[in-house]
């Protein structure tokens, strides 16, 4: 794939007419740097160029740096960091800062931001080993946050860390009476009557009033190869950390999260009891 981008880049370089006058490029964090200098090229100059990133929320791509971004193209003096929250409540931005805060996975520069005008209650945090009382705790949460926030029940969603998991989860809430579906995130249809169970990396550039994020034990999340050298390792730690907070972040109006009690996930083990509330089970 990257020769093939490469090859692209030198065709567009060639070229002696630009075949666009301006382009607009979102969500750049998860294009390589070939990928974005082939787009760069195919304007005549880059004072048609717009584009919006957001490094904390980098899933597919390593080391996008803002600083590159500046360096190569230039644009000291031009660019605007956008801190205002639209979607989340208070209590949700502040926990998603703290996945990511004094970790090498978080860009200070776009993780700090203004205080949002929605409030709500803590994320709430659930460690728990037997998936039938988890099921039940995820419904009550649900059906409490639907009553409060006065949205309707398929407005909610299930994230897990892989397609089995959420085939898994659909299954049992549906047997709870709350009829749940599996769905990518290029087949969703957020008006559908039911409540959506998708893996972490569809739920990206969604948003929904509720969101359970399962699947926080050790060795699920992060899924680590221990073959891998530990610079590697780090890397991948990281990656799987921005992968976290984005699905956290997800959630407008309520969060909850589960992990394991007897294996919690490092990413758990770091959060501040402060910003989550512990639920007792």
């Amino acid at each position: 794939m990257q020769d093939i981008s490469l090859q692209a880049l030198g065709v567009v370089n060639q070229l002696s007419q630009k075949p666009y006058q301006a382009i607009v490029i979102d969500e750049a964090q998860d294009l390589s740097p070939v990928s974005l200098r082939f787009l760069l090229a195919l304007v005549p100059d880059l004072s048609g160029v717009y584009l919006t990133a957001d490094a904390s929320q980098s899933l597919y791509q390593r080391g996008f740096s803002w600083k590159q971004i500046h360096s190569d193209l230039k644009v000291a003096g031009r660019t605007l960091v956008l801190k205002r929250n639209y979607r989340n409540t208070q209590q949700i931005i502040t926990a998603c800062i703290n996945i990511l805060e004094g970790t090498e996975a978080g860009d200070s520069e776009c993780l700090y931001q203004e205080p949002s005008n929605h409030q709500g209650d803590l994320p709430s945090l659930l460690l728990i080993d037997n998936t039938e009382q988890e099921i039940r705790a995820i419904k009550a949460f649900f059906i409490t946050a639907a009553k409060k926030f006065r949205f309707p029940l398929h407005g909610s969603a299930v994230l897990c860390p892989s397609n089995q998991a959420g085939k898994l989860y659909a299954e049992k809430l549906t047997k709870l009476g709350l009829k749940a579906i599996f769905v990518s995130g290029k087949e969703i249809n957020l008006k559908a009557p039911y409540i959506k169970v998708l893996t972490l990396h569809s739920a990206k550039g969604l948003e929904f009033p509720a969101v359970v994020v399962v699947g926080l034990k050790a060795g699920q999340l992060p899924h680590i190869n221990l073959q891998i050298p530990i610079d590697e390792s780090n890397i991948m730690i990281n990656e799987q950390k921005r992968l976290f907070y984005v699905a956290c972040s997800r959630a407008m109006r309520a969060l909850m999260v589960c992990g394991s009690a007897i294996s919690p996930s490092q990413f758990v083990q770091a959060l501040n009891n402060v910003y989550w509330e512990i639920v007792p089970n």
